[in-house]
């Protein structure tokens, strides 16, 4: 773990306990310790969640309940993204899982055969959905595979 910046640690001792442990969640799921991140989130603090002097610089209201707003945003875009993240790799399993299962009905020639005379509409998508799966996505060349697929014969 990298030390955070000392602007970061000057915002966030500017807060009182409870904020800096709303502001370091926030920053530490936004992958994102910066001293000026740290400081927008300082400016969108309320004055009661604050323990600098306040005779010093005083925010504009406006702007102070807009930067809060985009925080919201932000935390509510975070949880989002959590809840999403948390089905989308079985999602992924399951398309890698459904791949296979149609490239190897695909090889086989009494499925394709009987594919092609039944649904020859669906026989061609799932044929171009086979051999889309067999090639790598971004090099454009076939996959190495842990196994070696068994031809029908």
């Amino acid at each position: 773990m990298r030390p955070q910046p000392e602007r970061t640690h000057t915002a966030l001792a500017r807060m009182v306990p409870s904020r800096q442990v709303a502001v370091a969640s926030v920053m530490v799921r936004q992958n994102n310790c910066s001293g000026d991140f740290a400081r927008a989130l300082l400016a969108a603090t309320p004055a009661g969640l604050r323990v600098d002097d306040p005779r010093g610089r005083q925010s504009d209201r406006d702007g102070v309940r807009r930067l809060a707003d985009m925080e919201r945003g932000l935390i509510r875009v975070q949880l989002v993204a959590q809840e999403l993240a948390a089905g989308y790799y079985d999602d992924l399993f399951l398309l890698a899982l459904t791949a296979s299962f149609v490239g190897s009905w695909m090889r086989n020639d009494v499925v394709r055969l009987w594919l092609q005379s039944r649904y020859p509409g669906n026989a061609v998508t799932l044929g171009r959905m086979a051999s889309r799966s067999e090639c790598a996505r971004h090099a454009k060349r076939p996959m190495k595979l842990a196994y070696t697929p068994v031809s029908a014969g």
